[in-house]
């Protein structure tokens, strides 16, 4: 089909609103999904921060280390400037003093090392405490235990998954009806009358509209309903553009030179999956770790476990039901494309 260029296309205000409408709801569902990678992100860092392998954790064992090693050189110390305070107590001898001042200067250096080990220890053990060991919700401006960071991230992403489970049906909806809209509005012999007068000042400005022949009269409504024809199809595929605008991790075809590969388009799954990932990394790290929750608070540890898995189950179920949406809504648009952006199934049931 010909698209028609530089041509007034008289598109219809009541359509081009249903469209906005539509385009509306798809932002409301993509900022559901901000939210939900938000979060999702968030608990990955979170857990990442907490492992016992984790940069924070390395530099207090290294500082630990080092510590207990000036200790040791300090008790060293310590014995030799005892050792050399006995033996020489009633010897004046240069020698032998220079040599317990060497050791008490050493001695007094340990000591400042110590000390300042210690401070950077205590500095770490802080941000440990303030940060690893706890998750900090952002715009609620409170935090949680590490160990419940299953539950409070678990139940998080499943009210989101259960809202944008929500949104994306509506926005499938919207969709639908707007193309029904497109489809019914602009049928291939719409507004055939007004059309009639353009393309005979176009194409009969210098010729009289009168035919003596049946052939001329055929050739000329063949002509027109070409001209018609085009007209509703160049109108159907500009609403057609105005929706696709507005779709981010959707990709529509907008025309032979421009196909997504199907890499692209899988690719575009990912994110929808981002929930399910972290949920199910924070269980499987929790099952890893559970013998040191259980030293700890036994009662506690299974109840995390428990509503883990729960959440898990919740999300995975949720997550497939919107993988699902998604796919219905790639072959929505593509129907539509393929079809010359009409809505095959006209059926007003959702």
């Amino acid at each position: 089909m010909i698209d028609i260029k530089g041509f007034d296309l008289r598109t219809d205000g009541a359509i081009q609103e249903t469209c906005r409408v539509a385009n509306e709801s798809t932002g409301l569902t993509r900022s559901v999904l901000y939210a939900i990678v938000f979060t999702s992100v968030l608990s990955i860092i979170a857990l990442w921060n907490s492992r016992q392998e984790s940069w924070l954790n390395l530099r207090i064992k290294y500082i630990s280390d080092q510590k207990a090693l000036a200790i040791d050189s300090l008790l060293d110390s310590a014995r030799t400037v005892a050792m050399i305070k006995c033996q020489f107590v009633d010897d004046t001898c240069c020698r032998e003093t220079m040599a317990m001042a060497k050791f008490e200067h050493g001695y007094k250096k340990l000591r400042y090392r110590i000390i300042d080990l210690q401070m950077q220890l205590d500095k770490l053990l802080k941000v440990e405490a303030e940060n690893s060991t706890r998750f900090h919700i952002p715009v609620f401006g409170t935090s949680t235990d590490v160990n419940d960071l299953g539950i409070t991230a678990g139940m998080a992403l499943s009210i989101l998954m259960f809202i944008l489970l929500f949104t994306l049906g509506r926005e499938y909806n919207n969709l639908k009806i707007a193309f029904l809209s497109i489809t019914e509005r602009y049928a291939d012999d719409c507004d055939t009358k007004y059309f009639k007068e353009q393309f005979d000042e176009i194409s009969l400005r210098d010729k009289p509209v009168e035919f003596t022949e049946v052939s001329q009269i055929e050739q000329y409504n063949e002509k027109l309903t070409s001209f018609i024809k085009a007209i509703n199809y160049t109108r159907r595929k500009h609403h057609y553009n105005y929706l696709s605008m507005n779709e981010i991790f959707t990709l529509p075809t907008l025309s032979n030179n421009y196909k997504p590969s199907a890499i692209r388009k899988l690719s575009t799954y990912v994110i929808w999956l981002s929930p399910l990932i972290a949920q199910a990394t924070i269980f499987l790290f929790d099952l890893q770790t559970r013998k040191a929750g259980m030293d700890l608070n036994s009662d506690a540890t299974i109840r995390a476990l428990i509503l883990d898995a729960v959440f898990l189950v919740f999300i995975s179920f949720t997550t497939y039901a919107c993988v699902r949406k998604k796919f219905e809504f790639s072959l929505l648009w593509d129907n539509f494309y393929i079809n010359q952006y009409k809505l095959c199934n006209n059926s007003e049931s959702y």
